[in-house]
Order: C-alpha cells, then sequence, then structure tokens
C-alpha cells in the first residue's frame, strides 16, 4: 500500500524541515497546505515535494486537514504536524506496518508522545488515528482539536510520533472553543476542551462549571471522562471541597478504575488529605496492579511513570508508614528497576535500609536480595 503524507502548515521555517527529513522514504507522496506563511516554509517544502497548495484560513482546522487530504492520489493518508518528526527505529516499524497493510483496515492508530525527561524518556503519550484509507478521506471533525472519523476496521501499530516542541495553548484555539460553547454547543468533546483550557489557565470556579456542563450533557460515556474526573478531582482539592472531591472520583469509578493515574490520585487523597493511609494503601495496592493501556483508541493519555515507578514508590512510601519496612524495601526496589537514578527512590532506599539492616549501602542489599 502506499500513503501521502498530509500536512497543513504556517511559518515553520524552524521545524518544517526535520519533520520531512523524517519521513523521507517511508511515504510516497507529500502534500503540503500552506495557510499564510511569511517566512521560509514554503521553500524548504519545495526541497521535498512540488505538491505545495494555499489555503486561506477559515478558523477550522479540519477544513485545513480536508482540503490537504482532497488533494492525496495514494491509497492512505497519513497526517502529522510541522513539530513532529517519526525516529529512527520507529521507520522500520512504520515501513513493515506499511508493507503489511491489509485492504480491509481503514484506520492506524500509533503513539504520539509529546512530553520527554531532559535524557529523553517518555513521559506522556496518547494514541492517535494518524494513517487512514483515502476513501474515507475528508473525514476530518471539529474546527479544533480536531479528530478523525475511525470508524471500520482498525490497527495498532507500534511507531511512535515524537512531538518536538512544547505544547502551547493558543489564545486563538481558545476563542473558537469558547465560540462554539456560548452558541450551546454540547458536544462532550468540545465541552472538554473548554473545560480544559480553562484548567490550564487555572479558572478555577469557570473550569469546574464548564467539567460539570461536561458530565452533565453525556461527559461520563465519553473518552474523556477519565480525564476529566482527575482534573475536576484536583479542582475541588485546590478549593479544599474534599467531599465533591471523593464524590466526583467515586461516580466515576468503574470507569477508571483500571487507570493507575486515578489508582494514585484516589492515594494521594487519602494519604496526604484524609490522613488515613490504610486506604491510602489500598489504593496504591489497586495502582501497582493496573496493566499498562491497552485499548490504544480511547484517546485516554498515558502517563507512562505511573505504570512503572510512581506506584511502586508511593505503596513503599506508605507501608513504611505502617511499619511494614520489608514490603517498603522490596516497593523501592521495585520502583528502582524502572528509574534507578531518581533521588528519592535512592534516598527511600537508603532509609529503609538503615531501619532493616543498620546500613545505606543499598547496592549491597539489593544484590543480596537478588540471591535469595
Amino acid at each position: 500500500m502506499e500513503i501521502s503524507l498530509c500536512m497543513i502548515v504556517k511559518n515553520e521555517e524552524n521545524c518544517l524541515e526535520n519533520c520531512l527529513n523524517s519521513v523521507s522514504g517511508i511515504v510516497d507522496e507529500i502534500i503540503i497546505v500552506d495557510t499564510g506563511s511569511e517566512d521560509r516554509t514554503k521553500e524548504i517544502a519545495a526541497k521535498y515535494t512540488d505538491k505545495i497548495f494555499d489555503f486561506v484560513w477559515v478558523d477550522d482546522f479540519s477544513a485545513a486537514r480536508n482540503y490537504s487530504f482532497s488533494k492525496a492520489t495514494k491509497d492512505y493518508c497519513m497526517w502529522l504536524d510541522a513539530d513532529d518528526i517519526i525516529p529512527g527505529e520507529s521507520k522500520r516499524v512504520f515501513l513493515e506496518m506499511k508493507n503489511s497493510l491489509k485492504q480491509n483496515i481503514d484506520v492506524v492508530f500509533m503513539p504520539y508522545c509529546y512530553e520527554f525527561t531532559e535524557d529523553g524518556r517518555i513521559v506522556r503519550s496518547i494514541a492517535r488515528e494518524r494513517v487512514i484509507k483515502r476513501m474515507k478521506s475528508g473525514m476530518w471533525m471539529y474546527p479544533v482539536h480536531e479528530i478523525l472519523d475511525t470508524s471500520g476496521e482498525s490497527i495498532f501499530c507500534e511507531a511512535a510520533i515524537y512531538h518536538t516542541k512544547k505544547i502551547v495553548r493558543h489564545d486563538k484555539y481558545f476563542k473558537i472553543i469558547e465560540d462554539l460553547v456560548e452558541k450551546g454547543n454540547v458536544d462532550p468533546r468540545i465541552l472538554y476542551y473548554h473545560a480544559m483550557e480553562l484548567y490550564e489557565r487555572k479558572c478555577v470556579d469557570e473550569s469546574i462549571a464548564s467539567f460539570r456542563n461536561f458530565f452533565k450533557n453525556g461527559g461520563g460515556e465519553s473518552a474523556y471522562c477519565f480525564l476529566a474526573c482527575r482534573m475536576l478531582h484536583d479542582l475541588y482539592i485546590n478549593k479544599k471541597q474534599y467531599k465533591e472531591a471523593l464524590e466526583t472520583s467515586m461516580k466515576h469509578l468503574e470507569k477508571c478504575i483500571h487507570r493507575s493515574e486515578f489508582c494514585c490520585q484516589l492515594g494521594y487523597f487519602y494519604a496526604n488529605v484524609m490522613n488515613d493511609i490504610n486506604e491510602a494503601v489500598y489504593w496504591f495496592e489497586q495502582a501497582v496492579n493496573c496493566p499498562y493501556p491497552t485499548d490504544r483508541k480511547d484517546y485516554s493519555n498515558i502517563e507512562s511513570d505511573f505504570y512503572y515507578c510512581i506506584p511502586y514508590f508511593e505503596l513503599g512510601n506508605a507501608y513504611c508508614i505502617q511499619e511494614r519496612y520489608e514490603e517498603g524495601l522490596s516497593c523501592f526496589v521495585k520502583a528502582a528497576e524502572y528509574n534507578e537514578n531518581h533521588p528519592e527512590i535512592q534516598e527511600a532506599l537508603k532509609k529503609v535500609c538503615m531501619v532493616l539492616f543498620k546500613t545505606e549501602n543499598t547496592e549491597m542489599v539489593i544484590s543480596a536480595l537478588k540471591q535469595r
């Protein structure tokens, strides 16, 4: 199968070349739609393709993306933003997927990694619909925070897309969403992003009202329930409305309990707010037993450390408060397997080793434990 890469761009001279270099040799056609650049964006794009088109901006990302898809000629369309890249190993995985792609597949989901530690470890990722059959093109929806129609047969490809810039929330995006809400739009996706924009701007009361509006209008049935529940819980905690925070989490427990981020959030609540260490232990134990999410098509952000070091570290701390030091040590050792150089994990290991063995030589203790 052949794939057209379709991009919308504006003033991307600082990053477009890195993006196009990263896809060189793995896509079969590059479509560039420019929405009003005033820099060298078109000049750079011309090094890679002669299919460069202008589009008059109409405050609608879906309209621009649908236009880019309309110019494609290959079997499938793929989209990237100018500050995205496909890193080295992902190219091989992508080509394997492309060469084995069956005609009955309508959509290919891929990981979108958008937050990293200083040493390059992935912190946050989300599954996105990345490649779609061309006969389904023209199916971008929503003027901002746009998505594709993902109906039909789909697969998940492990080839990751890396976002190379820090995500910045632009006022013009918020204005589009705000206008939709003011006009009475009650689509859960619009209401969710309206609440999130307010949350990021620290408009606490307005954000609470917007999240409540989201749930009132069917948001509890949407893929955004998990994230909205966590944000609304945090907002109530910040206002010291602890009853409302707990009620929010309990109301959506069934939908969220399989996520370690949510279980840890409740663990923190009971440990730090309610001073109930027994209940905190219960929730951190739930967290360590949460599998890494495999339903990648629900658009829920995955905070990777919550499936590795964080729940073990927090459970270890809770065990030590209960004076269950050996269990605490086991948890800290497990946390260190995932992030051995983290200073808080190393400090916790030293303290529990001093309690149990009168030594801060954690390497000796861990070595001895492995030889048991």
